[in-house]
């Protein structure tokens, strides 16, 4: 499924967590505390956002768990949809995201130990349930490799065909962040959205970098179907009502 250009590309606040906290850095990494995170969805939920995407962006690398009680807290103020990940780890998990009010999962660095946790989730809960998420970092002229634990591992894996890999397994779609550009606020990685454009017939939401209504234009060009925007909105530089404006 493909962007429906008369609908626009969905408006996605990304809210990064380390616990409790709502966190952000740059290029994932100096993450500072912004404030609780329940405030800022509740704050861009009636901005009009049209999804959540809430990540523990570090659970994985220092082996914690999502904090189930703010994606409660979260999923009883806003109504829309809501990804949720980080730390997930297997099916358990993800039972107790959608138990907590999720109704997608994000999954990145489990994937590199075991990959067909992609198949197991859209099994039991269908396609539409699992978001595979990538972390891209360029290595070299036109290649981004894709890096897990919060962009820090490499994988050694192509991260334009291992999208495509992750659609084979049964992905519903796809967020691939830049880490070069991820939290910089001065504009989207456009050679990585060209060099994925029509790579997968399944939704592909863009993060990292966002800054104006340019970098939304250009996503738009390149057939996303979502863009998901963190500093931009955490540090006021954009309004939700703003994005592609």
């Amino acid at each position: 499924m493909k962007n429906n250009k008369s609908q626009g590309i969905r408006k996605i606040a990304r809210l990064d967590l380390k616990n409790t906290q709502l966190i952000k850095g740059i290029s994932m990494e100096g993450y500072k505390v912004i404030g609780c995170p329940v405030d800022y969805a509740i704050k861009y939920y009636e901005q009009g956002i049209d999804e959540f995407v809430v990540i523990d962006n570090v659970a994985s690398l220092f082996n914690t768990k999502l904090s189930l009680i703010t994606i409660k807290n979260i999923s009883k103020k806003v109504f829309v949809p809501i990804t949720v990940g980080g730390g997930i780890k297997n099916l358990i998990d993800v039972d107790k995201c959608f138990e907590a009010g999720a109704d997608r999962v994000t999954i990145n660095s489990a994937l590199f130990e075991d990959i067909n946790l992609v198949s197991k989730v859209a099994k039991k809960y269908g396609s539409q349930a699992i978001q595979a998420s990538i972390h891209a970092k360029l290595v070299g002229v036109n290649q981004w490799e894709a890096f897990y634990e919060a962009g820090r591992e490499e994988t050694g894996r192509c991260a334009i065909k291992y999208t495509q890999e992750l659609e084979s397994l049964g992905a519903g779609e796809i967020l691939i962040t830049s880490v070069d550009k991820d939290g910089q606020m001065k504009g989207m990685d456009s050679q990585l959205m060209k060099n994925l454009e029509n790579n997968v017939s399944i939704p592909l939401i863009i993060g990292g970098g966002y800054t104006s209504k340019i970098d939304y234009n250009i996503a738009n060009h390149y057939n996303f179907s979502g863009i998901a925007i963190a500093s931009a909105l955490h540090y006021n530089k954009c309004h939700v009502s703003s994005i592609g404006k």
